[in-house]
């Protein structure tokens, strides 16, 4: 649980556990914005919505780190909506790591902030590389945020110990951050980002010369000005009512043409706000799970997919018929440290939907065959044992059927005989 403490009339949440090589205190306000960023991008779209990261900024005093401002990264998620930077990403979050923005002046990077929303309070191999390769001060902390659904947003806060070593499994004194709009009803700071989102340009009206206001029905006379006549857009433009009638049969035509307009293209309307497959990778212990979103429009109405995974050799294609899309995972064994996947769904013969992800991890402990080859000696093999397990699994059932249908029939019986005594013994 984060303490409360006042700073020149400010008030902060200090984060101080015991055992931590210094402690974070946090400006509220700045706290309540990231919290409502991460919130915002969660309820984006279905499973997990966006995940978004940034910059923390700060000083450093005996010991505690205060965090004063934040930024967001307006990430292109060419990975999929997790916070996997891009080079281009990668290349943003330096120069804004790097505090050369103005209104900045005075403050520097104390560390960084990232939502998980599809996985627990703790460092992912991307996270690690992110800190390890940006952020590598010895008081730089990294700031994991969970949003969850009617809930407190669960946080944590991993930094270095005394030797440098970052615990990327669990933080110290996980904590939650409760909303508070009352965090936000103080002055606006002077370090705060502007409305326009960071990266792209402020639009500004172009200069001019202020001009004396002219005396009221008086006409003010320029050189060389004449009058423009701008012409009504098009689309302003409305046509003067059409005396002709149409006949009843042209109006049954367009009628039936615009039905079978709504026919083809309202499910497209009605699904169009669940468009994003949500491609993921998670692992035990050597065995990825791939998953995605079958549910989301573009894989419901979906023909077939394909799986395209480098893993450090050549590259391997799983193709995917129309339930395997909906069905939403695929189990795979790795072979290196580096896994990149892509999604294609096709719908009538053309690609509708790309995504793509990448896992990166420890070296594998026991170098395993990922996808066995057609027609080899492990394959059939494999199959076999496929086989003898479905084929125990199925007598299980067999026996298990074979039972209920003796229950059934003992209760049936016993039920006949208690109608039977009670029409005897009314």
């Amino acid at each position: 649980m984060l303490s409360s403490v006042k700073n020149e009339g400010i008030e902060f949440l200090c984060w101080r556990p015991e055992g931590a090589t210094f402690a974070v205190e946090f400006r509220r306000d700045v706290l309540e914005e990231v919290r409502r960023a991460v919130e915002e991008g969660f309820q984006k779209v279905g499973h997990g919505g966006i995940e978004h990261g940034g910059v923390l900024f700060g000083s450093v005093d005996d010991g505690t780190v205060r965090v004063a401002e934040w930024r967001k990264l307006n990430s292109e998620h060419a990975r999929g909506p997790s916070f996997t930077l891009s080079d281009t990403d990668r290349s943003a979050l330096e120069e804004m790591a790097a505090a050369s923005e103005p209104k900045l002046a005075g403050l520097k990077a104390v560390g960084w902030w990232v939502s998980h929303s599809r996985s627990k309070v703790a460092l992912k191999p991307h996270d690690i590389e992110i800190h390890d390769g940006i952020f590598p001060d010895a008081h730089q902390f990294v700031l994991v945020l969970k949003p969850a659904r009617d809930a407190a947003t669960g946080a944590g806060i991993f930094l270095r110990d005394s030797l440098g070593n970052l615990n990327a499994d669990a933080p110290a004194a996980p904590f939650e951050i409760t909303a508070s709009a009352g965090a936000l009803m103080g002055p606006k700071r002077a370090t705060a980002a502007s409305a326009a989102p960071e990266g792209l340009p402020v639009a500004r009206p172009p200069a001019h010369r202020a001009e004396p206001r002219p005396e009221p029905n008086v006409p003010v006379a320029r050189a060389s000005e004449q009058p423009i006549e701008i012409p009504e857009p098009a689309f302003l433009r409305v046509p003067p009512p059409s005396k002709r009638r149409l006949p009843k049969i042209a109006l049954i035509a367009g009628f039936a043409a615009a039905l079978a307009a709504v026919a083809v293209y309202l499910p497209d309307v009605l699904e169009s706000g669940s468009s994003s497959a949500a491609l993921r990778v998670e692992e035990q212990r050597d065995q990825l799970f791939i998953r995605w979103e079958g549910n989301a429009s573009n894989l419901r109405r979906a023909d077939r997919g394909a799986l395209e995974i480098h893993d450090g050799g050549p590259l391997q294609v799983i193709a995917l018929d129309s339930d395997e899309v909906r069905g939403g995972t695929v189990t795979y064994v790795r072979r290196s440290t580096d896994v990149q996947v892509r999604l294609t769904i096709y719908r009538g013969g053309t690609a509708v939907m790309q995504e793509y992800t990448r896992y990166l991890g420890p070296p594998v402990n026991a170098p395993r065959a990922a996808i066995v080859p057609a027609g080899t000696e492990g394959e059939r093999a494999q199959l076999a044992a496929e086989n003898q397990r479905l084929s125990g699994a199925l007598q299980q059932e067999v026996s298990r059927n074979v039972r209920l249908q003796e229950s059934v029939q003992t209760l049936e019986t016993r039920i006949r005989q208690e109608d039977a005594r009670r029409a005897n013994n009314p």
